[in-house]
């Protein structure tokens, strides 16, 4: 009989993570179910759901009442109720393995097991650190990473997108780490098509897609847009700024605002693009580790990126000359995109796409499903 596994996260649909960990555990012989935060009562399946629930995974949402995100502090009453969710969930609900992404969905699992309510494996996927989180008081985000660290202890397998992130973790348990990056789970059949799709505009073409967020570098991009008229700005995504880039677009001719899009969708932007920006403001500690997974599908797909220096990522970038590391302003985006020409951006591109051979996500769902084998 199968082994079952519980994947657990509470923006399950929101990134790619959870949807590849879920068809490379299935691959190698796993039952896999799903349990994730439904945040709005009334709303269109996010396309990940659609995806998932076509491909017959068993997903259950956790329903507490409408729950924005970046909520902060006023979002922990809603955050505590979804932890008490997951855990009678878990106590309920005999998996052999129970697989958390971040530390909200991993502490009531933690906390189940140490009460005797889950009896199998625990494994703890960081993808974030969110006691770095800027819209999360310094007193709470100490109690977070005091709580990571307990929760750390009791995993019996720790995931991480990547090297960097080991730093969070104490040496001690590096034996029961292994790394899942966030690269794209893409054939490379359907990676040359893609790349092959690419038809190029008069204009130079700028993409950023993901959260909008404060700490994204929207508002960069948007400044940035009105001194660069003869630039495309496009975005696609959710989140708090919608209304100002949809404002923008409706304003200005070179701003454009694609809504919400599917992986498959955004990859296909992704290859008529020229340059993606992964503008991360590093003032914020978790942004000083980032690890998103738009570098990789970048990287797939050999487009060039710009990124904020102090990230992290800044330093992959400049080494491996596959993109540009600048400051977090539009002074400097807009400096850098007059500043480079088409030669720049296909050599760059170039170096992208022989450097995404090291992080192709095949090898990392071999370490994966090797790790699991060893649970």
């Amino acid at each position: 009989m199968s082994q079952t596994v519980l994947l657990v996260r509470s923006s399950a649909f929101q990134t790619s993570r959870l949807a590849k960990t879920a068809f490379a555990l299935r691959e190698a012989g796993y039952e896999v179910s799903i349990l994730s935060w439904r945040r709005k009562e009334n709303r269109d399946a996010p396309p990940l759901r659609s995806q998932l629930d076509e491909a017959g995974f068993p997903i259950y949402e956790i329903w507490i009442g409408e729950a924005p995100y970046a909520q902060g502090v006023r979002g922990i009453p809603k955050r505590l109720r979804y932890v008490w969710s997951v855990m009678k969930y878990v106590r309920d609900h005999d998996f052999d393995v129970v697989h958390a992404i971040d530390i909200d969905s991993a502490f009531p699992v933690a906390a189940a097991r140490w009460l005797g309510w889950h009896t199998g494996e625990f494994v703890f996927d960081i993808a974030d650190y969110i006691e770095l989180y800027y819209t999360i008081p310094a007193s709470v985000g100490r109690a977070v990473a005091v709580v990571n660290q307990w929760v750390l202890k009791n995993a019996d397998l720790i995931v991480l997108p990547d090297e960097n992130r080991k730093q969070g973790v104490p040496k001690t348990d590096w034996s029961r780490t292994t790394i899942v990056t966030n690269a794209p789970d893409l054939d490379e059949g359907g990676i040359e098509e893609l790349r092959d799709a690419n038809s190029k505009t008069s204009k130079l073409d700028l993409f950023y897609y993901g959260s909008f967020a404060e700490d994204r570098g929207v508002d960069v991009l948007l400044d940035a847009a009105r001194q660069l008229p003869d630039t495309n700005i496009w975005f696609a995504g959710w989140g708090n700024l919608s209304d100002r880039i949809e404002e923008a677009a409706n304003q200005t001719e070179n701003v454009h605002f694609l809504g919400s899009l599917s992986h498959t969708e955004v990859m296909q932007q992704v290859a008529e693009m020229d340059l993606i920006v992964i503008m991360y403001d590093p003032a914020y500690g978790v942004n000083q580790m980032a690890s998103p997974n738009k570098l990789f599908e970048a990287m797939a797909l050999g487009k060039p990126v710009v990124v904020a220096r102090n990230t992290s990522i800044d330093e992959l970038v400049e080494y491996r000359k596959m993109g540009w590391a600048i400051d977090y302003d539009a002074k400097a985006l807009t400096h850098l995109v007059q500043s480079i020409d088409d030669e720049d951006i296909a050599i760059r591109g170039k170096h992208a796409e022989e450097t995404y051979q090291e992080y192709a996500w095949p090898k990392s769902e071999r370490r994966l499903t090797q790790a699991y084998a060893q649970l």
